[in-house]
């Protein structure tokens, strides 16, 4: 059935729902509210970390990681040729890791 209705799991070409979703889900949950044509799809989440780690940094360049981190992120920035500053994240009472901004910023220092 779902093949008959061509239902393969991806948005008919030119659907742009999805960024006017993401830009609202980003105001709701973290406050932010990014233009929906600032979202652009790709098909992982390695592959938009490289395309923007490829388009904002130079090689060799630091480049800030949260850890905790999704360990595939640390190859990327290996395969970018860049350098890994890692920011530890803050764990709270719950389990759950927050970003220390203090950290962050002087990763950038």
């Amino acid at each position: 059935a779902s093949v008959a209705n061509e239902g393969f799991g991806y948005p008919p070409l030119g659907e742009d729902s999805l960024p006017r979703a993401t830009a609202d889900w980003c105001r709701q949950r973290y406050g932010w509210c990014p233009r929906p044509d600032w979202v652009r799809v790709v098909p992982d989440v390695l592959k938009g970390m490289e395309v923007v780690v490829e388009f904002l940094t130079r090689p060799e360049s630091p480049v800030a990681l949260p850890v905790p981190a999704y360990m595939p992120f640390f190859d990327v920035l290996h395969v970018t040729g860049r350098q890994r500053v890692e920011v530890p994240m803050v764990q709270q009472d719950s389990g759950r890791y927050l970003l220390d901004l203090d950290a962050l910023q002087a990763a950038f220092v």
